[in-house]
């Protein structure tokens, strides 16, 4: 039934008619929201001073605002486990319990996983330069020739093996021969039985040696220039220095060997799909908080009616308006229930859910300890 004040609604007389009038509960629902605000302004307000019209976009633009405040809230507890998600139509997580995930914490450490000499999201490409009798600096930006900016991650000499080591039959480290290509062995090599950690640790210790304690060289890198000590001698002269490197790779065009779609994904709140909350699915709590923003939201526009005219002359006298005063009331409305609903969906972020969970489990077990031991009777 029809209200005397409130003209029917019709769909399209909102201006922004093609978001809500596809929910048919909000549909349904926006004609008994008109009256509710109508009851609340007076109903000869409406109709006189306002427009149904101007009742529907303030209920309209209540559901609007707080389908924005709820899903804001709902990406800030969710955005670390949606990111690189794919946008799709920007809706479809709107008032879901999603799973949480790691992999923003995954991508994080990807990239620092180098720095640990660990796998990581970089490639390591591998360069060399050959010595040259006298010269102790060389450029490795300039061996590499890259227009990109090299970080050097090691260096090493690799020049021919120039010696055979021997291992005398009374000399334990003959265990040495393990770790290489030795064909045979005298009979006074020792034997040991190891733990996999300690013969993974003397293998590394081997290559160690040989890689640097070989070398009679060492080295000073500064700003990928690298001096040579002591300077090469005639009989170094051609030997080659190796090292690795990586360089700074686009963030968005990672040099993974394939496309990462992800990066085109949710990014942030901006394109998180979060679309409006359809009505059927808000509860009477809810609605009753539109309801009451529609009311403040009407109380202004009838405010600013009334502040058109300071006073109406009547037979023998003239009536002062409050239109000043209904704008600051609604303003003051407006800013109690934004507050309102912003503390509710703060208490209902995981983090602050959590305290409250831990508190309570807390006072449940400060109870607990106050029951009575039961007494057992033989």
């Amino acid at each position: 039934m029809t209200s005397i004040c409130i003209s029917p609604y019709t769909s399209g007389s909102c201006p922004l008619s093609s978001i809500t009038d596809a929910n048919a509960c909000f549909n349904n629902d926006i004609q008994d929201c008109a009256e509710f605000v109508a009851i609340k302004l007076g109903a000869l307000s409406v109709g006189v001073e306002l427009h149904s019209s101007n009742i529907y976009n303030n209920v309209q633009q209540a559901y609007l605002e707080f389908s924005n405040y709820v899903n804001y809230y709902s990406i800030k507890a969710n955005l670390s486990s949606i990111l690189g998600q794919s946008t799709g139509s920007l809706s479809g997580y709107e008032n879901k319990f999603i799973h949480p995930n790691l992999e923003l914490y995954k991508r994080i450490s990807a990239g620092t996983e180098i720095e640990a000499g660990i796998q990581g999201n970089y490639t390591t490409h591998s360069a060399s330069f050959t010595l040259t009798q006298g010269t102790q600096q060389y450029d490795l930006q300039a061996v590499v020739s890259t227009s990109s900016r090299i970080h050097v991650l090691d260096v090493w000499w690799s020049a021919p093996w120039g010696a055979q080591r021997y291992y005398p039959a009374n000399d334990y480290t003959t265990s040495v021969m393990l770790f290489g290509a030795g064909s045979s062995f005298t009979s006074d090599t020792a034997y040991y039985l190891l733990p996999v950690w300690q013969d993974v640790s003397r293998v590394q210790a081997y290559k160690f040696s040989f890689k640097f304690r070989r070398s009679q060289y060492s080295y000073d890198l500064n700003n990928n220039i690298i001096r040579i000590y002591p300077s090469p001698s005639s009989g170094d002269n051609g030997c080659l220095i190796w090292f690795t490197y990586r360089t700074l790779p686009d963030p968005i065009n990672p040099d993974f060997g394939f496309t990462d779609s992800t990066v085109n994904g949710v990014a942030n709140l901006s394109n998180a799909p979060y679309g409006l909350i359809s009505w059927c699915s808000i509860n009477q709590i809810s609605k009753q908080w539109i309801r009451r923003f529609a009311v403040a939201l009407s109380t202004i526009d009838l405010g600013n009616v009334r502040s058109k005219y300071s006073s109406v002359p009547i037979p023998g006298a003239e009536v002062t308006l409050n239109g000043p005063q209904l704008v600051e009331q609604g303003n003051v409305q407006i800013e109690n229930l934004r507050q309102e609903l912003k503390e509710e969906l703060e208490d209902t972020l995981p983090k602050n859910m959590a305290i409250r969970d831990a508190e309570l489990l807390d006072a449940m077990t400060n109870i607990y300890k106050k029951v009575p031991i039961p007494v057992f009777r033989f």
